[in-house]
C-alpha cells in the first residue's frame, strides 16, 4: 500500500511531521532530543515495588486504615521519586 503521497515519491506532509515527532521520541533528532526523548519502562527498572497496604473500606476509616493509608502515599512517593532520579541520570 505505502504512505499517502502528493507528487510521486514525496511522502504527504503530515506524514512528514509523524516522522519528526516519532524521531523526537527516541532522541534522534533536535537540538532539544535529549529533552523530548520518551521514557520508557525499563529506563524506570530497578526504582522498586511496594506493596499496597491500604484495603477498601465500606464505612468511616479506622485510624490504622487511614494510617496504612498514609504509608501507601509515602512510599508512592518515595518510589515515583526513585524512578524520577533514574530517569534525570539518563
Amino acid at each position: 500500500m505505502g504512505y499517502p503521497t502528493r507528487t510521486g515519491s514525496q511522502p504527504a506532509p503530515n506524514r512528514v511531521a509523524q516522522d519528526e515527532r516519532a524521531a523526537a521520541l527516541v532522541g534522534d533528532r533536535g537540538r532539544r532530543a535529549a529533552e523530548l526523548k520518551a521514557v520508557t519502562l525499563g529506563d524506570a527498572a530497578g526504582a522498586g515495588v511496594i506493596e499496597l497496604q491500604a484495603k477498601s473500606v465500606t464505612a468511616t476509616p479506622t485510624a490504622a486504615e487511614h494510617n496504612a493509608l498514609v504509608a501507601d502515599i509515602r512510599a508512592l512517593a518515595g518510589l515515583l521519586s526513585r524512578m524520577g532520579a533514574k530517569i534525570a541520570g539518563l
